[in-house]
Parts: C-alpha cells; sequence; structure tokens
C-alpha cells in the first residue's frame, strides 16, 4: 500500500474524474503489501502508470478504471464479483479479460490461454488496457536493465526470451484488434530497445551453460 504522500500524488497526477479517483484508491487496497520486484516500490505505481497512459490518451472512464484496476484480480485481494459491485460489470469484465487464468498451472500454457483470450474474446477497451500494461511494464524493464544490466533477468521466473516473445504477441494481437493505436508504436518501440539485452542475456546463460 501506498503512502499517505504517495497516494495523494499519484490522486493528483492528473484531472482523474471521482470515479477514477475511487479506483485508485481501491487498487491501492487491492494491492497493499506488494511491491514492484525491481525497485521495492510500492506496487501500485504500476497501476498508476497504466492510467496514466490510458488518461493522456482520452480514453473512457470505464476504461481508465479498468487500467488501474487491471491486476486486482490476477495479483491483488479482489475478484469479478466485487469489482461489479464496486465498478459495475463493464469495469469487471475488462479487469477479467487481462488477468490469468489461475487454474493453469503450467505457465507458458497459461500464457498462451491469456493470448488466446486477448486475441478472440476480450473486449476491445480491454485490449487497451493490455497495451498500456505492456507498454509501462516494459518501458521500465528497459530502464533497469541500461541502468543496471542483464542480471535482473534474475528476478524473475519468466526466462529472457520468454518475456520477449510474451511481448511481442501482444503487439501482434493489439496491431491486429486496434490498428493504428498509438501505443502499438510505443510498445513496438520499446521491444526494439528490449531485444538486444534479451540476446546479450541469453548469450551469458549459454556460455555459463557450457563451462559448467
Amino acid at each position: 500500500m501506498a503512502n499517505h504522500d504517495q497516494l495523494q500524488s499519484i490522486l493528483g497526477e492528473r484531472d482523474y474524474d471521482l470515479n477514477v479517483k475511487r479506483a485508485i484508491r481501491l487498487a491501492d487496497y487491492a494491492h497493499r503489501g506488494q511491491t514492484r520486484k525491481l525497485t521495492g516500490d510500492s506496487f501500485i505505481v504500476h497501476p498508476a502508470g497504466v492510467l496514466k497512459l490510458l488518461y493522456d490518451l482520452g480514453e473512457a472512464i470505464p476504461t481508465q478504471q479498468g487500467g488501474v484496476l487491471h491486476d486486482t484480480i490476477e495479483c491483488g485481494k479482489l475478484n469479478w464479483g466485487y469489482l461489479k459491485l464496486e465498478c459495475g460489470i463493464a469495469v469487471a469484465n475488462m479487469v477479467q479479460d487481462v488477468s490469468k487464468d489461475p487454474t493453469i498451472l503450467d505457465r507458458k500454457k497459461c500464457m498462451e490461454a491469456y493470448l488466446a483470450h486477448l486475441r478472440h474474446a476480450a473486449d476491445p477497451e480491454s485490449v487497451k488496457i493490455a497495451d498500456a500494461d505492456k507498454v509501462d511494464n516494459i518501458t521500465d524493464l528497459v530502464l533497469h536493465l541500461n541502468n543496471r544490466g542483464p542480471d535482473i533477468f534474475k528476478h524473475f521466473s519468466t526466462p529472457p526470451d520468454d518475456q520477449l516473445w510474451w511481448y511481442e504477441e501482444v503487439l501482434k494481437i493489439a496491431e491486429k484488434r486496434l490498428p493504428n493505436y498509438s501505443l502499438n508504436d510505443r510498445l513496438g518501440e520499446q521491444i526494439e530497445l528490449f531485444r538486444p539485452q534479451v540476446d546479450e542475456a541469453m548469450g551469458r546463460c549459454a556460455v555459463s551453460t557450457i563451462i559448467m
């Protein structure tokens, strides 16, 4: 959970609608005790980053709400029914659309199921949220790779090449379902910055395996 000053800062970063501010507070509650892997910052900084991307593009209020709440089912304390009561069925459905299925225990199969749903069944507004989510995550990742090098990949359970595949697949879906959406270009740019870092990390892994 963000401290009071941090939460007030997030609430004041943009001229958010009152319903969006309520969603920010709800997301902060849902992610209480959670932190970002690479910085130790309160987890809410990531949903807040996703929200800012959507707000700056002038997306609808429910989409902004879904953006800041996007991880509250998969990673937080909430469920679809609670979100429906608090924010309405449209927001609840968007958050569900961008949440991985916890009953699929195999990591790669779980990722593939998420992508299949995003490709064929998710609401277009949910695809916007997924796009913004990936832009915020990969931008942060590239920044830390530039500052700290590929050793940061040890903080993640997903190998670097699978992370690259993940971002590329989401981009393919977004480009097909949301042609000319501006976040597609931003995601593509970050993927191209990410790619050589992944190649370096995988090269190190290969050398390490040979030596061992």
